[in-house]
């Protein structure tokens, strides 16, 4: 989705020549790529993809002319795109080979039960509210359950925890 915010800005991108356009072209041909790096599981290539696009921006004597208005929100959404991505640098999938190998690559289903049981208890209108806290804390154990690891995660925490717990007096 962080992709698509740069994509939608360059389709922005000013069309006044034919040069324009054939910018534009370029631009739009370089986001894809980007796309692909990061669908392919390769965030480095996409960050030193967008680190090109961005020194192209940026020079001071680049061949097309474009507004200052244009390129602070180009340059603005490509920054936080390299930010994402740098942040999420060892969780990005390869998820081209997750498709080849038959596994699932929608995290759809998951949202959706996530949004329907926090929607439920974080709701304002709820008498008894959950906290984030709670609400966190929850979401791992049905989460745990729904993996079918619930009692190994609990023999895992109970043993890390056993030393910690203090007698009551």
């Amino acid at each position: 989705m962080r992709v698509q915010h740069v994509t939608q800005t360059a389709r922005s991108w000013p069309r006044g020549t034919k040069e324009d356009l054939q910018h534009g072209d370029l631009l739009a041909k370089k986001i894809d790529r980007i796309r692909w790096r990061l669908w392919h599981g390769r965030p480095q290539g996409a960050l030193d993809l967008i680190a090109e696009i961005l020194e192209e921006l940026e020079m001071p004597n680049r061949q097309v002319q474009l507004t200052a208005v244009y390129i602070k929100k180009l340059t603005g959404v490509l920054r936080e795109l390299d930010t994402y991505v740098f942040g999420q640098f060892n969780s990005i999938i390869n998820y081209a080979a997750a498709r080849r190998s038959g596994e699932p690559i929608s995290t759809a289903q998951t949202e959706s039960a996530v949004h329907r049981l926090l929607h439920r208890r974080m709701t304002a209108k709820q008498q008894m509210r959950w906290s984030p806290r709670g609400a966190h804390f929850m979401l791992k154990v049905r989460t745990s359950v729904m993996n079918g690891t619930f009692e190994q995660d609990h023999i895992a925490l109970a043993q890390s925890t056993r030393g910690q717990q203090r007698r009551a007096a």
